[in-house]
């Protein structure tokens, strides 16, 4: 399994690598290429979005059970205090047999 979390924008609101995340439906697929062309096809399985602190954290980077591709971004509101978004927007997606 694998997680990645990426930036939906930055301070100059200059687009991230996950600003487009939230448009991701279950189904979709996710193309995954290591340096060696070796090409892993996950499906979307789940969509999740959390409070900033209330992500189920120890689920999220389990290491036990199927393999999965987890992507993690901001979303919700920037609360300008924290210098963040108050949410968390998870997609799982699982490995293509």
């Amino acid at each position: 399994s694998a997680v990645f979390a990426g930036h939906v924008n930055n301070a100059l609101t200059k687009a991230g690598v996950f600003e487009h995340l939230s448009q991701v439906v279950i189904g979709d697929k996710v193309t995954v290429s290591d340096a060696h062309n070796k090409t892993l096809i996950y499906t979307v399985t789940e969509i999740d979005e959390y409070t900033a602190t209330g992500a189920p954290t120890a689920d999220i980077f389990s290491e036990v059970g199927d393999s999965q591709l987890v992507l993690i971004t901001c979303d919700g509101s920037w609360d300008p205090g924290a210098h963040s978004f108050d949410k968390r927007l998870v997609v799982r997606a699982h490995l293509q047999a």
